[in-house]
């Protein structure tokens, strides 16, 4: 219990001020309620005695001072409509304060599931690359879920404990005796049974969290890759592999469900025994039939009322321990969260106005032994145009990702007018680059919104991504969609071919006017006319700006003022078109 315990105050400690604040207020909100609750039980102590022994009524406290000497039809009367008064307040006040504890936790809920999804979307990119997408969307899903399985139980348990506290209290001053023994039976009864289930519901949580990792991954390698699994008649693996982590899932879930409503019926009937036990009790005191039904009227709607109150508690127990494993989680996150948060340098302006410079630069990917960059010393001066070339695997990308401040060097460093990159300025460099590849991510948006990126609406300079859209060549494409630039693109562009996918990511590219353009493979998928084409018109637009383009295709690379040869993770050789092309006619 201390663990949990432990793990619900993380969880919390994580909330805004602004919601604590609103947590503190109905804690008194809650506490007001029990009160009320208190009183509309206690408001049948009077109703049934006025039914039973109505000149007794005018003995109890305050009664005469309050109505006055009644007769019994008018004690009857006045009786019942104060306990319907007080019954309803305390309900209407019991609901306002529920509507109240699932609107804060929904907002609760909503901050963290942001926060997850902040953090993870401005994780550095080499820390992204090396976890898999299921795993970060699966966060997001457990911070989501925290509403239901976390914040709203522990809501349930403060406020079920207060109302337990005050009705005890309540009924201890009524009948101590059979007030200790319902409590004795109540307590001992849950404790037993929670403790006996602990372990299953913790096992429960862990198989729970694992299976939704692995179904989201299994969807999204299912649709992601639709291509094969269709070519290769793999519907079915997929459908089953699904369906088996699904049902492990739900069964984890149904088990701790079931888990959690399970206690009341055992306490049902120890409910009932209890009230028998009640009236021995009370008989034995040699208090007369007429005396003990008001007392047991009383013991038996609080009973009635504190029953589902532990049962609530309990459930919600079963909840919190049921979903430990994916709270461990969130709390992992949110944590890494905070240390960002710590560690979060504002965004400064930054220039590029002579050259970027590479200094004995070297990098290994954490989950590689071996450096993918070796020692690469190399000037790149503003305005020039650079082609890059080498077999696959040779370092290209890796050398563009280092240069854009995607990753850090492991080793050495890279200079933009002298002035090293580092986590202070890489915002500020990045708002100057612009980057194309052939892997080019289309969203769901309108062609527009795709080519002004991260843009929307109004925000939108419609002219620019016209003319962006001409100089990539799309006007043919554009004449034929629909609703022209207007015209949703659909999932990762699926009805798109892969050349108006590429004039999409240069429009896009050229769209963000960068100081440096940074094409990777931009233009595989067009032919070698539209290519030549295309690489002419923005070389030429472009002329003032630092271009480089990464290309198998020797072709895209001739208005290049120079071409870097990347071999092993070192540069091998520098040349100009003609020269490259010399060298390896003589290979």
């Amino acid at each position: 219990m201390k663990r949990t315990a432990r793990i619900v105050f993380n969880i919390f400690s994580f909330i805004t001020s602004s919601h604590k604040k609103k947590l503190f207020i109905l804690l008194v909100l809650m506490v007001f309620s029990s009160f009320l609750e208190v009183i509309s039980i206690g408001a049948l102590f009077p109703m049934l005695t006025a039914l039973t022994s109505p000149e007794k009524l005018n003995h109890l406290f305050m009664v005469e001072d309050i109505f006055g000497r009644m007769t019994q039809d008018q004690a009857i009367l006045s009786m019942s409509l104060l306990f319907v008064f007080a019954f309803s307040l305390a309900a209407i006040v019991r609901m306002t304060l529920l509507y109240i504890q699932i609107n804060l936790s929904m907002a609760i809920g909503v901050d963290l599931c942001t926060k997850v999804y902040n953090f993870t979307i401005n994780s550095s990119y080499e820390d992204i690359i090396q976890k898999s997408s299921s795993v970060l969307i699966s966060n997001s899903q457990k911070a989501r879920d925290l509403v239901s399985t976390l914040i709203q139980p522990t809501l349930i348990i403060i406020s079920s404990s207060i109302l337990c506290f005050v009705i005890v209290f309540g009924m201890f001053l009524l009948s101590p005796a059979v007030t200790l023994l319902t409590l004795f039976f109540y307590v001992l009864l849950y404790i037993l049974i929670f403790y006996g289930v602990r372990k299953k519901l913790s096992h429960n949580a862990v198989s729970y969290a694992d299976q939704m990792v692995r179904s989201n991954q299994l969807m999204q390698e299912g649709i992601g890759g639709i291509r094969e699994v269709k070519l290769n008649a793999h519907e079915g693996t997929y459908v089953e592999l699904f369906q088996s982590g699904l049902s492990k899932m739900q069964e984890a879930a149904a088990g701790n469900a079931l888990i959690s409503q399970m206690p009341r019926f055992f306490i049902e009937t120890v409910s009932v025994c209890i009230l028998a036990v009640s009236i021995a009790v009370l008989s034995s005191n040699n208090i007369s039939f007429v005396d003990i039904i008001p007392i047991l009227g009383v013991i038996a709607l609080a009973a009635q009322r504190m029953l589902p109150v532990f049962q609530q508690a309990y459930a919600a127990v079963s909840s919190i321990q049921g979903s430990l494993k994916s709270t461990q989680d969130v709390i992992y996150v949110l944590k890494s969260s905070s240390e960002a948060d710590q560690r979060v340098v504002p965004k400064t302006k930054f220039s590029f106005v002579d050259e970027i410079e590479f200094v004995n630069v070297s990098y290994t990917y954490p989950a590689r032994g071996s450096e993918t960059l070796k020692e690469i010393n190399l000037v790149l001066r503003k305005g020039e145009h650079i082609g890059v070339v080498g077999p696959s695997g040779s370092g290209k990308s890796t050398l563009i990702d280092v240069l854009m401040g995607l990753l850090e060097p492991t080793t050495g460093s890279v200079l933009v007018d002298k002035i090293p990159l580092s986590q202070l300025n890489y915002v500020g460099w990045q708002s100057l680059i612009a980057h194309d590849s052939q892997d080019i991510f289309i969203s769901q948006a309108t062609l527009i919104e795709n080519i002004a990126f991260g843009r929307f609406g109004t925000e939108i300079d419609r002219a620019r991504a016209i003319r962006c859209a001409e100089l990539a060549g799309l006007e043919a494409s554009i004449d034929l969609l629909p609703l022209r630039y207007e015209t949703p693109l659909g999932e990762r562009g699926i009805n798109l071919s892969g050349g108006q996918r590429q004039r999409i990511g240069i429009a896009r590219a050229l769209y963000k006017e960068a100081e440096l353009i940074v094409l990777d493979e931009a233009t595989s998928s067009l032919d070698n006319d539209t290519e030549s084409k295309i690489i002419s018109e923005i070389y030429s637009t472009f002329s003032d700006k630092t271009i480089i383009s990464i290309a198998h295709r020797l072709s895209s690379l001739k208005n290049c003022d120079r071409i870097i040869t990347v071999e092993n993770g070192y540069i091998e050789s520098i040349y100009d078109y003609k020269s490259l092309i010399n060298n390896l006619e003589k290979k």
